[in-house]
C-alpha cells in the first residue's frame, strides 16, 4: 500500500510542477505586458498558458484513473482528489486572467507597475509552499503547521497589495473620466489577488488532510 501511494504522489508531484509552470508563465506575460503592452508576443504567452493549462487538465483526468486503478484506502483516494482538484483552480485561473488581458486589450496602468509585480511573486511563493505543504502532508507531516502559518501570511500580504492598488486606481485622475477603465483595471488587480486566496484555500484542504492521516 505504502509503495502505491509513493508511485501516485510521484503522479502529483508531476501534476502540482506543471500547475506552476502555468503561474510562472502567467507572471511572465504580467511582466512582458507592463513592459511592452499587447503585441502578437503576448498573444503567443496567452496561448502557452492556454496549453500548460489544458496539460493540467489532462494530467489530473490520468491521476483520476490511476488512482482508481490503484488499491487505496477510499479515504486516502478521496482526500488526494480533493486536493488535486482544489489545485486545478490555479492554472484554471491563470488561463481566466491570460484570456481576460487578451480579449479586453487590457494594458495595466504604470502606476500599479512596482506593486503587481509583488503580488504575482508573492503568489508564485505562496503556490511553492502550497507543494511543499502537499509533499509534507503525504510524508513526515513535520512542517504542515508551519507551512500553513507562512501562507496565512503570505495571503494577508497579497490581500494588503491588493487594496493599496484599488484604492490608487480610484484615485487615478486619468481615469476619472473612464469609469469603466477603473472597473477593468480593478478586475484585473482582484483576479490576479485571488490566486494567493486560492492557495490558502489549497492549505486549509491539505492540513484537514493531515489531521485525518495523524489520527
Amino acid at each position: 500500500m505504502f509503495g502505491k501511494l509513493i508511485k501516485l504522489m510521484n503522479s502529483v508531484d508531476e501534476f502540482m510542477h506543471e500547475a506552476d509552470n502555468t503561474l510562472h508563465k502567467l507572471n511572465q506575460l504580467i511582466d512582458y505586458l507592463l513592459e511592452n503592452g499587447i503585441d502578437e508576443h503576448l498573444e503567443v504567452l496567452v496561448e502557452e498558458i492556454s496549453e500548460k493549462e489544458q496539460n493540467c487538465d489532462d494530467l489530473r483526468r490520468s491521476l483520476e484513473y490511476e488512482m482508481f486503478s490503484r488499491s487505496l484506502l477510499p479515504e486516502t483516494r478521496e482526500d488526494i482528489m480533493m486536493i488535486v482538484e482544489k489545485m486545478d483552480e490555479i492554472p484554471n485561473h491563470c488561463k481566466m486572467i491570460a484570456d481576460m488581458i487578451i480579449d479586453q486589450k487590457t494594458v495595466i496602468l504604470h502606476s500599479l507597475k512596482k506593486d503587481i509585480l509583488e503580488l504575482a511573486a508573492i503568489n508564485a511563493k505562496t503556490f511553492q509552499m502550497v507543494m511543499e505543504a502537499v509533499d509534507d502532508c503525504f510524508g513526515k507531516m513535520l512542517r504542515i503547521t508551519e507551512l500553513s502559518s507562512k501562507i496565512d501570511d503570505s495571503e494577508n500580504q497579497a490581500k494588503d497589495i491588493e487594496r493599496k492598488m484599488v484604492r490608487s486606481i480610484f484615485l487615478d485622475k486619468s481615469l476619472e473620466t473612464h469609469p469603466g477603465g477603473q472597473l477593468v483595471q480593478k478586475e484585473i488587480v482582484k483576479s490576479i489577488g485571488a490566486i494567493s486566496g486560492k492557495c490558502k484555500h489549497i492549505s486549509e484542504r491539505v492540513t484537514i488532510t493531515a489531521i485525518k492521516r495523524k489520527v
